[in-house]
């Protein structure tokens, strides 16, 4: 996180083209110094702009259109102006922006760069709306289509900038034809008219058409000193009677509702115009919204009728008013909205702290005080989190605003319909105790605070060692959901700080150098020793240095820093400035990464073995190899390693998600029901079910399908088995959503409902005999999760069982189970009698085959499948024991080879967990003869994590390691080994595989072309990079013939951060990107056989001499298939 915020100021919010603006970019450490003397490059950006006024904060809640004051499309636009400097003493740099050569409404907008003495970048922006006039003109059509002879109304507003009503101008009115020819337009002046406002800043103005058309209205007014504010609105004008074809129905038919004021109160009563050109009506009015508050009918003795509406708090924040009638058997509708204000209901929350400035470890006090929206006292709960300052800088506070989320407006929730017509809605020293080592986000979080019946609360909490600024925000709900919220800064600081510029990981034999950075802001020059010690690294050289330092001043001193062994490094930073109070020193930890490629040999199988051989690389780095051993008396057992993988596989793309929390809850229920404690990993099962539902719901398309990340591209299987692992979840009693379930599985439905791709022709089935399986499994699955979700569709099923000899194992078992879960008892015997008729069996274990497609699904998702199937046909746990044994012999050390397919076979194994055979006895472990070593299997040891056991490197040997196992007892106990290394060879070179993979490093920089505008100009890296220097990498993957579900991995150098996410060059085949503190993942749902490149910006913040391991690709659900790029070099100076 930042340890600096920076912001860019301008005096107003607005300003008139012409006026030379000062813009202020001003830098402040979050422990409350100005960063001075620090580097800053800015660019000012302009665009477009558009303006909407609105009477009240509140009347734009009811804006669906614009939903704001202003709006853009998105977008920096173009460049208008860049510069570098440097800040002040005061931390600020003031440049000026020359705003003559607007001629347009638009927006200016200024970035800027600031890199202090630890060479780290923070940005921050701010902008002005640069305006043609004083004040705006705002013109609103009743009517956008219309018929020759009827009469177009504009009404018109003259407001300033912050809304303020301008009285009394007088207007032009421009009104022009357009015509389109061949794309470009040409205008010609009709009618030149004369328009005002009144005293209130509002007028309206008229034209009658002659002729059909395209016309455009332009009203122009000057300000005082000449300049035009304007504003245009377009009218069609069309033929007699077609102007219902646009939604505006023709005069003679046209029933509307005018309303007298824009906003009520609770207690006002509306007053409301009914008008009809048709008189004699009988009109149904209906007051609507959450419920249906009034229905009556009134009677038109004309064409018009004055309606009273009495408004109360029940109807805040706002009601529906519809009238309608019924002629010639359609039904005429017209509604208006009727804004209710609920300030009433708002809460003001005071929230304030002892002090205002405290140091590290002191206790902080804040008190709370709730009042109504008469300034009175009010009991209320009060939610209060302190929260580093820093953390919003990363990720602002998109809370929303919790008066608009209660109070703003609803969807109306009655419906009115006519049933004459079909209507469809769509560190040690002297000062070791003084060592800062507590760090923590987040400083206080109380969920629960109750207010007396004054309003009034406190509370106390020491304060951590983070030198920052702290923000409390308080959040407050009565009981009868009168809300509000606070917000409160307060400093912890020192007067003498020490940082440590380093990065966020190290990587073995990188050499870098790190910055010890000391701050005074003692009254007086200080002579001060700064230190830095280490553990994990090995220091180059000085490591401490006396220095002097003015008062408000800094001083750096470099240590260099060679990185010798993969593991952990804590280093402590020291300022001794004589005393305790103009002292600091503060302790952190960072990962040190392997150098080389981690690689890993995965065994598994039935015990007792007589002898297991794991070969390890006569090169491989023996300080990084690790043998990892788990022996368990039950296949069931298998269990709760493949749990831990999944809760620890560390991307998130939508399968991810849902096969972390799911198998999770399926197994507690499991257990509570056997009376068991449940897993570690399940002993957050609340915390991890909130998070995975959340995620899924930001996940869901709009159509209510899922894509593999994020909002991706709507994929059946994938959708199919978020709804397929939902049910399970759901059936174990986890509360699942329904409305998104619902949209899950109408997508669904609609999706299979288009019919199964036809098989492919002979000739073709050599390219498509793949995809065709493919589909089909995808198709299974989806029936096999709409029929989980109460959705079967027989018709579907039957479709899919004619092609029973294209079908894979893994889709015939997708058959049986949708089968099983709709109630088709003829059908789910038939599946079960085609499954045993397909079993495989191996030294007595059974299973079922994988998909001959690569990218299907495996061997063990087909037999987890088919176990579950014939367990609802009434196989016993007995006959099915074969199947389960095979399936945990299958396991590569905690995890069936990939996320989705260990998800599967948990949720096979775990219905079987008190039935399976339990092996019991003596076991002795032996690795390369010696006993490593020595239990006892009991049976309750079933339903408990495996007995595991982990032989460090300097226990192993460079080639032939050999482990037996020993079981003197009854029955068979399962094991798996993995034993991890890392290949330390220098400059690896690249492993093309099924992806060939390449990255290279570039200089972009821009420049001005003689138009003005900015150009690209990339140029290949030759050379060292300088510190703050922004590179783009450049990835390209290029697979054998295509890819599906790929992920690839981008180590980053030690010491660069990215700056700007990646941009992939393919469209619907990307999916989704993830940046970590050591890496960037991209994945990609498909690539084809070409070269598919992406670039993304990094920033080199700490110099050294860098490896930057190979950037790696594969196929996340058949890992086999993958291909890396070489290492790369660094230099930064």
């Amino acid at each position: 996180k930042p340890e600096y915020a920076v912001e860019v100021s301008l005096p107003q919010p607005f300003c008139v083209r012409g006026t030379a603006v000062n813009a202020t970019i001003r830098a402040n450490y979050y422990f409350g110094a100005p960063v001075a003397d620090a580097e800053v490059t800015y660019t000012v950006y302009r665009s477009r702009w558009w303006f909407h006024h609105y009477d009240s904060e509140f009347e734009s809640w009811f804006d669906t259109m614009f939903g704001g004051y202003g709006y853009d499309y998105g977008g920096y636009g173009e460049v208008v102006m860049e510069g570098t400097g440097r800040t002040d003493e005061a931390g600020q740099l003031k440049i000026r922006l020359d705003t003559g050569k607007e001629e347009e409404l638009a927006r200016w907008v200024v970035e800027a760069r600031v890199v202090d003495i630890s060479m780290r970048e923070v940005t921050a922006s701010a902008g002005i709306t640069v305006t043609p006039a004083d004040f705006s003109v705002q013109a609103s059509l009743r009517r956008y289509v219309t018929s020759p002879g009827e009469a177009v109304v504009v009404d018109i507003q003259t407001v300033d900038w912050t809304g303020k009503p301008v009285p009394d101008r007088s207007l032009e009115a421009i009104v022009e034809r357009v015509r389109w020819s061949r794309g470009s337009q040409r205008t010609e002046e009709v009618a030149r008219l004369k328009a005002s406002t009144d005293g209130k800043g509002r007028g309206t103005f008229q034209w009658t058409p002659e002729s059909r058309g395209d016309y455009r209205i332009t009203l122009e007014c000057r300000d005082e000193r000449g300049r035009i504010a304007r504003d245009q609105a377009d009218v069609w004008v069309v033929s007699a009677g077609q102007s219902e074809f646009y939604g505006q129905g023709p005069p003679e038919e046209a029933l509307t509702i005018v309303r007298d004021r824009k906003m009520y109160r609770p207690g006002d009563t509306a007053k409301l115009l009914v008008r009809s050109a048709t008189p004699g009506l009988n009109v149904l009015l209906t007051i609507e919204g959450q419920k249906l508050y009034e229905a009556r009918v009134l009677h038109l003795q004309g064409s018009t009728l004055t309606v009273d509406v009495p408004l109360n708090d029940s109807q805040r924040p706002g009601v529906t008013v519809s009238c309608l009638y019924i002629k010639d058997g359609q039904m005429r509708v017209a509604t208006e909205e009727l804004a209710v204000s609920p300030e009433d209901a708002f809460l003001t929350v005071e929230l304030a702290s002892s002090r205002e400035r405290y140091r590290p470890g002191d206790e902080a006090q804040y008190t709370i005080r709730t009042l109504d929206a008469k300034g009175r006292g009010v009991q209320a709960e009060v939610s209060l989190g302190v929260v580093d300052e820093a953390i919003y800088a990363l990720r602002a506070d998109n809370t929303p605003d919790l008066r608009r989320h209660f109070w703003g407006p609803r969807y109306n929730r009655a419906n009115t319909s006519s049933s004459v017509e079909d209507y469809y809605l769509g560190g040690v020293d002297k000062f070791e105790d003084s060592v800062r080592r507590d760090f923590r986000d987040t400083a206080f979080w109380a969920p629960q605070i109750l207010t007396d019946a004054e309003g009034r609360a406190t509370v106390r909490f020491r304060m951590p060692d983070n030198l920052t600024t702290w923000r409390a925000t308080a959040r407050a709900v009565t009981q009868d959901t009168a809300v509000g919220w606070a917000v409160h800064k307060c400093l912890v600081t020192k007067d003498v700080v020490v940082r440590l510029q380093a990065p966020r990981f190290f990587r073995e034999r990188d050499r870098q150098t790190l910055g010890v950075i000391v701050h005074n802001y003692t009254s007086e020059r200080r002579r001060i020793r700064v230190s830095l010690s280490a553990t994990g690294l090995e220091i180059r050289g000085a490591s401490a240095r006396t220095v002097t330092v003015d008062a408000d001043g800094a001083a750096r001193i470099p240590v260099e820093v060679d990185v010798r062994r993969p593991g952990e490094a804590v280093l402590t930073a020291r300022a001794d400035g004589g005393n305790r109070e103009a002292s600091d020193a503060m302790e952190l930890r960072f990962p040190v990464h392997p150098h080389g490629v981690v690689a890993t040999v995965a065994k598994a199988g039935a015990a007792p073995v007589r002898e297991a051989v794991f070969n390890l690389p006569a090169n491989a780095h023996l300080d990084s190899a690790r043998l990892h051993l788990e022996i368990t008396p039950s296949a069931a057992g298998a269990i709760f390693p493949g749990l831990r993988y999944l809760v620890n596989y560390p991307w998130g793309c939508v399968e991810q998600v849902t096969s972390s929390f799911v198998p999770d809850v399926v197994v507690k229920r499991a257990m509570d029901r056997l009376g068991l404690p449940a897993p570690d990993e399940a002993r957050e099962l609340p915390q991890m079910l909130r998070r995975g539902i959340r995620l899924l719901r930001d996940a869901q398309n709009g159509d209510g399908s899922w894509g593999w990340h994020g909002e991706g591209v709507a994929d059946i299987g994938m959708t199919g088995y978020v709804l397929f692992a939902l049910a399970e979840a759901r059936a174990a009693g986890a509360d699942v959503p329904a409305d998104m379930v619902a949209r899950g599985t109408a997508w669904l439905a609609e999706a299979v409902g288009r019919g199964v791709p036809p098989k492919p022709a002979a000739r073709d089935w050599p390219k498509m005999g793949n995809w065709y399986r493919n589909q089909l499994e995808s198709f299974a699955f989806g029936l096999a999760a709409l029929s989980a979700n109460g959705a079967g569709d027989r018709t579907l099923f039957r479709d899919l069982w004619e092609r029973q000899a294209d079908l894979t194992d893994f889709a015939l078992a997708c058959l049986g189970m949708a089968a099983a879960q709709s109630g088709w008892s003829q059908e789910l015997t038939d599946v079960a009698t085609a499954l045993q008729g397909r079993k495989k069996t191996e030294a007595g274990f059974v299973f079922w085959s994988g998909s001959p497609d690569p990218f299907g699904w495996r061997a063990p998702a087909a037999t987890a499948m088919a176990m579950r199937v014939l367990h609802r046909a009434g196989r016993t746990s007995n006959q099915l024991e074969p199947v389960a044994a095979w399936l945990a012999r299958q396991r590569a050390g905690d995890n069936w080879s990939n996320t989705r397919e260990t998800s599967l076979v948990i949720l096979a194994l775990v219905e079987h967990m008190e039935s399976l055979p339990t092996a019991t006895g003596a076991v002795e472990v032996l690795v390369n003869g010696r006993t490593a070593a020595a239990f006892e299997l009991r049976r309750q040891d079933a339903f408990l994590p495996p007995r595991s056991l982990d032989v460090p490197g300097k226990s192993l040997r460079a080639g032939r390691n050999t482990v037996t196992i020993r079981v003197n007892g009854t029955g068979t106990a399962f094991w798996s080994g993995v034993l991890t290394f890392v290949d330390p060879s220098e400059d690896l070179p690249a492993a093309p595989g099924y992806f060939r993979v390449t990255r290279a490093f570039q200089r972009v920089r821009l420049e001005k072309q003689p138009d003005g505008s900015f150009k690209e100009k990339v140029e290949p890296l030759r050379g060292s990079v300088r510190v703050g220097e922004t590179l783009r990498m450049r990835i390209q993957v290029r697979p054998r013939s295509s890819g599906q579900y790929v992920l690839v991995e981008c180590p980053l150098p030690s010491g660069f951060e990215v700056v700007e996410r990646p941009n992939p060059s393919w469209d619907l085949s990307f999916s989704g990107i993830e940046v970590r503190d050591d890496r960037v993942g991209i994945f990609s749902r498909t690539l084809d056989g070409e070269v598919n490149t992406f670039d993304f910006q990094v920033r080199a913040e700490v110099p050294g001499e860098l490896h930057v391991m190979p950037v790696r690709a594969y196929a996340m659900y058949a890992p086999q298939l993958a291909g890396s790029s070489p290492e790369a070099r660094l230099t930064v100076r």
